[in-house]
């Protein structure tokens, strides 16, 4: 809930008659993950940031691991004003809602170079305002991509399609269709209870980001990690209520708009870094990790591309221009590669 308090400053020397009323802004965030994950971490200097550039007047206090709000539902407690701020990039594990946004973890398959991916959500959200308007009920505050993901497996190394077959595969739900197609079996569980799942061979493997190996100590379990890059691509991470935001003043509300693009460039490098250390955990495991030939990765696009379109024609059913954005992304791929 956002506070406004009223304290008196004034200039060193100067009598009492010189000071004046300064607003002191209390706000929360709330997230489902721990100050030490890389959005956390990131977002801990946004806060510092925050703080030094609106000279004390703002102070945000975060509640870490889902202590105030929670992870399925962020996103509505936020627009509620449960928080003021909060994480709401776990919307596209959401439920209900954000088609758009969710379609674009099959859109964007192969795309890894973030500046790249910057590039086409810049083009692609200019002329398909559809995409942002499923965040309309709040102030995004930071946009970003976040680490690729790939396949960790215990026991079976995959080095080609058909090793999948007949095996139980972990997945965000973007990718249980594909893995299905494939002939794997793929469940949704949280990343937390995943190190158990693996460990006792009730699953076989896991789609993750590098980073995953070591946050989640997935490098203990797992012997072998075969690089896909399935891309999520940019994605609003954090945002304001709009009640919130409206009733911040005109100048507070620059210093936060002037940050956006700061906070998602800190969100990605600090993932970017989480995915090496994930990668160096991993291999002191002893963990093989494995690069597919074209031919063999492109097997697993071919698939991702047929489920893609099938995805987009299933937005244009609904009245949202799926196949259209998914061949401006592609194009726009096309054209920088």
């Amino acid at each position: 809930m956002l506070v406004v308090t009223l304290s008196l400053c004034g200039c060193a020397g100067q009598p009492s008659s010189g000071k004046h009323a300064v607003e002191r802004i209390e706000l929360t965030f709330g997230t489902q993950v721990p100050s030490t994950h890389p959005e956390g971490v990131a977002t801990l200097a946004w806060i510092d940031k925050i703080k030094n550039e609106t000279d004390g007047q703002v102070n945000i206090t975060p509640y870490w691991t889902s202590t105030l709000t929670s992870e399925e539902e962020i996103f509505e407690e936020i627009v509620r004003g449960v928080a003021d701020i909060g994480s709401i990039g776990s919307a596209c594990w959401a439920p209900h809602g954000f088609d758009l946004l969710k379609a674009q973890g099959m859109f964007y398959y192969g795309i890894v170079q973030p500046e790249i991916c910057r590039y086409i959500d810049s083009e692609v959200c200019t002329k398909f305002p559809e995409i942002d308007a499923e965040f309309s009920d709040v102030k995004t505050l930071a946009k970003s991509t976040v680490s690729t993901f790939h396949l960790a497996t215990r026991n079976s190394p995959i080095r080609k399609a058909e090793d999948l077959k007949g095996l139980t595969i972990i997945c965000p739900p973007q990718y249980i269709v594909p893995i299905i197609e494939m002939g794997a079996e793929g469940v949704f569980i949280p990343y937390g209870e995943a190190y158990m799942s693996l460990e006792k061979g009730i699953s076989d493997g896991i789609i993750c980001p590098f980073e995953a190996l070591k946050t989640y100590s997935l490098g203990e379990v797992v012997k072998y990690v075969t690089r896909l890059d399935f891309s999520l691509g940019p994605m609003p991470m954090v945002g304001m209520g709009l009640e919130c935001w409206n009733n911040l003043p005109a100048d507070i509300q620059r210093v936060f708009e002037n940050n956006v693009e700061w906070y998602g460039l800190e969100i990605e490098n600090h993932f970017a870094q989480a995915d090496q250390d994930g990668i160096e955990f991993a291999n002191k495991q002893g963990v093989e990790f494995i690069e597919l030939s074209v031919e063999e990765l492109d097997k697993f696009y071919e698939v991702m591309e047929t489920l893609a379109l099938k995805e987009a024609a299933k937005l244009d059913e609904k009245g949202l221009p799926g196949t259209e954005i998914f061949r401006e992304i592609r194009r726009l791929y096309d054209e920088s590669a």
